[in-house]
């Protein structure tokens, strides 16, 4: 896409663990003061958890709240194995239009060393078409193996932070492009790029 003058560099957040004192305690804080923890939210003193943005895991609200309540289910509701997914997280970035992603991008599922097959679109909405003002939308869908199964979504373009949220369950799930493929759109809609992609995408 094209036609931008100004891009948004979001350079993140610090810890603010600093005045806790945790130095007299056996919990390890890193250099940026973020604290590590295993797959269970566990840090390194026995009995004392962390979870959320002082993890330096994927600092986002509702994985937060979903670390809390699986250690909460965990500590007091007799679910030992309870713990946060952290792969295929969706996200979004608010922006006019919004811009929205789940899983592997391109290079990350090339770097893997599997077969990576690419379909994409760029296009403008239904709901322009008349007046060509509005901004256009891009879409890409990251499938990797013979099966085709779609390890990434990517998106860019008004509606696609709505769209996002259905897509991800079809990821973490594991759907193939045939799955894909074989659900029947929803006209006229934007999501229905994504399941009538039909010609993979070559790299120039």
């Amino acid at each position: 896409m094209s036609g931008f003058d100004t891009v948004l560099w979001a350079i993140g957040r610090a810890a603010n663990t600093a005045d806790l004192n945790l130095e007299a305690t056996d919990i390890d804080v890193l250099p940026d003061g973020t604290i590590p923890t295993d797959a269970y939210q566990n840090t390194t003193a026995s009995g004392i958890y962390a979870i959320g943005d002082i993890t330096g895991r994927v600092p986002l609200t509702p994985v937060a709240i979903a670390a809390g309540r699986r250690l909460a289910d965990r500590l007091f509701n007799n679910q030992t194995e309870s713990r946060v997914d952290y792969e295929n997280i969706p996200t979004v970035v608010f922006a006019h239009p919004p811009v929205g992603s789940v899983g592997l991008t391109e290079a990350q599922a090339r770097e893997s060393g599997r077969q990576v097959t690419i379909y994409q679109t760029e296009f403008q909405p239904m709901r322009y078409a008349l007046n060509h003002h509005g901004s256009r939308t891009a879409m890409k869908l990251v499938c990797v193996d013979d099966n085709q199964r779609v390890v990434g979504i990517h998106m860019v373009g008004d509606g696609v932070d709505e769209m996002l949220q259905g897509f991800a369950v079809a990821v973490k799930l594991g759907a193939t492009k045939a799955d894909f493929d074989n659900t029947l759109a929803i006209h006229p809609v934007s999501a229905e790029e994504l399941v009538t992609l039909k010609q993979p995408h070559h790299s120039e």
